[in-house]
């Protein structure tokens, strides 16, 4: 969602990339828990949080996704 055109995957030949399988993602999210999940996402990739859509559905997700023309 940061990089919507991923010029560096695409460069490097990257055509498929799986994430969230480590059990982190930033949807669904409960809000909740939002402030706790930036924090652990930040201490291993720095302040990237501000960058990502956090949403409380899939379908929300998703919705950002199309619109993005992602």
């Amino acid at each position: 969602m940061a990089y919507p055109d991923a010029e560096s995957k695409i460069s490097q030949g990257v055509t498929t990339e799986v994430t969230g399988n480590c059990g982190i993602s930033t949807a669904p999210v409960n809000m909740k828990n939002q402030d706790l999940l930036r924090r652990y996402v930040d201490s291993f990739f720095g302040r990237v949080s501000n960058f990502l859509l956090w949403t409380t559905s899939l379908s929300e997700f998703y919705a950002a996704v199309v619109e993005r023309g992602i």
